[in-house]
C-alpha cells in the first residue's frame, strides 16, 4: 500500500488491527516485540490518530522502560521512525508533534547511526514541508552517497519524491 497507495484490507481487517492495539493503549498488555513488529507492519492501515497515539504509547513505554537489548532498541526506534513518515504522508500537523516528541531524550548513542541518520532525515522533510528549501536535504543525499550507503541514499529519494508528490504536485 505504500507504493501504490492500492488498500486492499477490509474495515473488518483494520478494526482487527486497532482492536488488538486498543488492549496496550487501555493497560490490559505491554508492549513486546510481537507487538512493535505489528505495529510497524500495518501503519499505512491505520488513521493517523491511531499511529500518533500508539507511537506516543509506545515511545512512553520506551522512556519508562530502559531495555539495553540491541534488537529491542532497533525495533522500537524504527517502528518509531516509520510511524513518523506516515504521518508526514497523512497529517503534517501529526507528523510534527510525533518529530518533536521522538526528538526529546533519545540518547542514542553513535553505534545506532543508522536510526539517528533516519530519524534527523525525516526531521528535514517536515523543515522541507514548511519552508521548500531542499538544502539539507540534498546534502543528506550527497552525504550518503560520499558514505556508499546507495540503499539507505535510494530509501530517502523515494520518501523524497513522496512528500513531493503529496506536498507540491
Amino acid at each position: 500500500m505504500d507504493l501504490t497507495s492500492i488498500d486492499l484490507t477490509t474495515s473488518s481487517d483494520k478494526l482487527r488491527i486497532i482492536s488488538h492495539f486498543n488492549k496496550i493503549l487501555n493497560g490490559e498488555e505491554i508492549w513486546n516485540f510481537e507487538d512493535i513488529y505489528f505495529l510497524g507492519n500495518t501503519q499505512n492501515l491505520m488513521s493517523p490518530r491511531d499511529i500518533y497515539s500508539l507511537a506516543y504509547s509506545l515511545n512512553y513505554y520506551r522512556q519508562k522502560h530502559k531495555n539495553d537489548n540491541r534488537e529491542w532498541i532497533n525495533a522500537v526506534y524504527n517502528t518509531l521512525i516509520n510511524a513518523e513518515f506516515v504521518l508526514i504522508k497523512t497529517n503534517i500537523k501529526l507528523a510534527t508533534d510525533l518529530d518533536l516528541l521522538l526528538r526529546q531524550k533519545w540518547d542514542l548513542p553513535d553505534n545506532y547511526a543508522f536510526e539517528k541518520i533516519r530519524q534527523n532525515f525525516m526531521h528535514e522533510l517536515l523543515k522541507y514541508i514548511s519552508t521548500q528549501d531542499e538544502s539539507a536535504i540534498t546534502q543528506q543525499l550527497h552525504i550518503l552517497e560520499l558514505e556508499h550507503l546507495s540503499d539507505l541514499k535510494t530509501g530517502f529519494e523515494t520518501a523524497y519524491e513522496q512528500v513531493n508528490k503529496i506536498y507540491f504536485q
